[in-house]
């Protein structure tokens, strides 16, 4: 598809509307005058004369299947200038088989039953708060966007669960200061959801239909949050730290001293300072030894950088904060979205001057705007600038997802530019990406091609494993979503990848995935993989020459795995 082609489709995304899901579940809130205490007894007067949000249905593995009556869930919800507290009754007629298996904070698939809240107050189905407990008191907290979800989000709320004769009760208070929202008293977005471990069942206040792929735009109403005075969000953290350096018989102390700040400039953003950084509190990463010609790619565990990440991420390889890292004198940051769907993410940092680099401003830049039924439109900038250096860098890339007015189909475009600046010259390189997918149904599919030419380069400030490539590929996935005659789950899905060379278009690699699972009447789980490279590979980057003429070659290849798990139930 030529630019043109882009274009008009980055030109179309705005007059997207909003077409399904329109009949949703509404909650109305109430304010309290008297918190009620987070103890896991609802017996507090604040949780009387509330509206009961109930009548949940089941995700899967039977999708829509009504909650039965002794295994009910019910929730009462209300606020104060503070917090919005959730009060929770999860009825169960054998109490003494709900699963409660100690897990640490965040853990996932444990043996624990859990309730979940998925709160979004600008309800633009862009980014869902996440806070669930199990039934073991145990907390997770997550942030869900359209580039993931986010795992390494943190913050202070309070939570007790309690079991007892009728099943288990889970409490919530969750501070606005922990939130981003809207002051004009607009309705949000919610959705919650039980998970009922013994049976692998999950239910949702809000029906969920599992043929379409984004739940967030299947959430329900919240109506009723007005009058919240943004709350004080401010921290100041100043540090200082001293390390002895014992090397060849001579002792040093190197010390290092500065400060964190956080402030919430309004209910929407958030502003983040950090002057002389010491991250030595930070997990160390775990040792690689890498032999392949490509660097290794680090996770991001500084707390600093993982705020906003989901509009940072947006950019996908023109970012990654490990990137500032040697040096760093200070960085700050501001990151939010504004009532009318705007989101706006701004980092500058500055990094001393070392043996190997100068000093160098780095500067990132990002404006989000929502649009209806998922969608989006986004600019992204980022740019280098060394002190008396040969070379600065920029990049800007445009990008777009659109969700047709059936939330049937997906479309997404991206078109990025280099720039490297140097004493006498200027190289630019192009990268683009378009992909369609179908998103509901039993039959889904992804149709994608990816071009990077051999001068497109974010490395100085993003991560990008090698250039030069043209990407083409397509999968299709079958997915079962309820009970069968022969299997309670089932999913397959096959993927075709072809590439080659942007430059002379010489071919690199054609492989065939193919995958499948299912979970047959009597629970027992069967999973099947297989990789297949029908030609020989070439191999451009191992021979580490720049060679393009006399490339590293890969044989020909068929290899597969599989287990099988028996009933997980029990």
């Amino acid at each position: 598809m030529k630019i043109r082609n882009i274009l008009l489709l980055l030109t179309l995304s705005p007059l997207i509307i909003f077409g399904q899901f329109a009949d949703k579940k509404t909650y109305n809130i109430k304010r309290v005058q008297n918190a009620p205490k987070i103890n896991g007894k609802l017996d507090d007067p604040a949780w009387r004369n509330l509206d009961v949000a109930k009548d949940f249905s089941q995700i899967s593995p039977n999708n829509g299947t009504p909650e039965r009556i002794h295994q009910r869930t019910e929730v009462k919800i209300c606020y104060d200038n503070k917090n919005i507290y959730f009060g929770v009754m999860m009825y169960d007629n054998a109490p003494d088989s709900i699963l409660k298996e100690l897990s640490k904070r965040d853990e996932e698939n444990k043996n624990y039953d859990a309730f979940g809240i998925w709160l979004e107050p600008f309800n633009d189905a862009q980014v869902e708060y996440n806070f669930m407990v199990t039934a073991a008191g145990v907390q997770i907290d997550r942030k869900f966007s359209k580039t993931g979800i986010d795992k390494t989000w943190n913050v202070v709320w309070k939570s007790a669960v309690k079991l007892n004769n009728e099943g288990w009760i889970a409490e919530f208070a969750i501070p606005f200061s922990q939130l981003r929202f809207p002051e004009d008293n607009k309705s949000w977005a919610i959705n919650m959801a039980r998970e009922i471990r013994r049976y692998r069942e999950d239910y949702s206040w809000n029906p969920i239909d599992v043929n379409y792929n984004d739940f967030a735009l299947q959430a329900g109403i919240l109506k009723g949050v007005k009058d919240v005075n943004s709350p004080l969000r401010l921290s100041f953290m100043p540090y200082a730290s001293i390390y002895a350096d014992m090397y060849d018989g001579a002792t040093t102390f190197p010390y290092n001293y500065g400060v964190d700040l956080k402030y919430g400039i309004n209910e929407s953003f958030t502003l983040d300072m950090t002057l002389i950084p010491d991250f030595g509190q930070v997990a160390s990463d775990a040792m690689v030894l890498n032999l392949s010609p490509f660097e290794v790619k680090y996770e991001e565990k500084r707390q600093f950088f993982n705020e906003g990440t989901e509009l940072f991420n947006k950019g996908g390889d023109m970012f990654y904060s490990r990137r500032l890292q040697d040096d760093l004198l200070n960085a700050t940051k501001i990151t939010g979205r504004t009532k009318k769907g705007l989101g706006v993410a701004i980092l500058n940092a500055i990094t001393n001057k070392t043996e190997q680099d100068p000093l160098t401003n780095y500067n990132v830049m990002i404006l989000d705007q929502s649009l209806k039924n998922g969608s989006s439109l986004s600019f992204m900038n980022t740019n280098m600038i060394q002190n008396s250096s040969n070379k600065d860098a920029n990049v800007t890339g445009l990008f777009t997802r659109v969700n047709n007015k059936d939330n049937t189909r997906t479309y997404v475009g991206q078109l990025k530019m280099s720039q490297e600046f140097g004493e006498n010259e200027i190289t630019q390189g192009f990268a683009g990406m378009l992909a369609v997918g179908k998103t509901s149904g039993n039959y889904q599919y992804d149709l994608y091609s990816i071009i990077e030419d051999d001068n497109y380069n974010p490395n100085d400030l993003g991560f990008l494993y090698s250039n030069n490539e043209i990407t083409n590929g397509l999968r299709i996935q079958f997915i079962q979503f309820n009970e069968g005659k022969r299997f309670v789950d089932f999913s397959s899905e096959i993927e075709i990848e072809h590439r080659t060379l942007f430059s002379e278009q010489r071919f690199v690699n054609l492989e065939l995935e193919l995958d499948a699972q299912g979970t047959l009447k009597n629970y027992t789980t069967i999973s099947m993989r297989a990789n297949i490279t029908p030609y020989e590979k070439n191999d451009f980057y191992e021979a580490r020459t720049n060679d393009l003429l006399n490339p590293v070659k890969r044989s020909k290849s068929i290899n597969g795995g599989g287990w099988i798990s028996t009933d997980y139930r029990k």
